[in-house]
């Protein structure tokens, strides 16, 4: 009798929840994309655009979160992508730090963190307690191209040798 031991890495992981990382988002202006400053990563606001789809609207009481939520993993999903590019791969994360949302949203709506407990859970899913985070929800009368969420995210890396 064999024992093979499956690796199972983070990349793995994100893909048997039916996520494929998207290519690494360019900057759209005087801007970097993402910087590494003492071993910390820090993306820039990462809209909920699929090439050059963005998913728009607002969120408001009536809607069903389906929309925002799909948004949220967009969104994060970018993030992870520049994580990818910046660490070389998605194991040279150590901690995923900080996720900041922003939702737009009518006034009178009040589920944010509902729509970004779709981000956090992708984070948690495939990193495990790596991927365990602080977090702000914020509610945005309007967002660039008229985008539904927008996330920036902190990530520790690994020390790399």
């Amino acid at each position: 009798m064999s024992t093979t031991k499956t690796i199972c890495t983070v990349e793995t992981r994100l893909h048997t929840l039916g996520f494929v990382l998207p290519a690494p988002p360019q900057a759209h202006g005087n801007y970097r994309p993402w910087i590494v400053e003492n071993g910390i990563l820090y993306t820039a606001g990462q809209l909920s655009r699929d090439g050059h789809q963005t998913i728009v609207g607002k969120a408001s009481e009536s809607d069903t979160l389906k929309d925002a939520r799909a948004a949220a993993q967009l969104s994060i999903l970018r993030c992870l992508s520049i994580f990818k590019e910046a660490a070389g791969n998605l194991e040279n994360i150590s901690q995923v730090l900080t996720l900041r949302g922003y939702v737009c949203a009518s006034p009178n709506f009040t589920k944010h963190s509902h729509v970004l407990d779709a981000a956090s859970n992708i984070l948690v899913d495939i990193f495990g307690d790596r991927g365990r985070h602080v977090r702000s929800a914020i509610g945005v009368c309007s967002l660039p191209s008229g985008g539904l969420v927008e996330i920036e995210a902190t990530a520790r890396l690994s020390d790399l040798p």
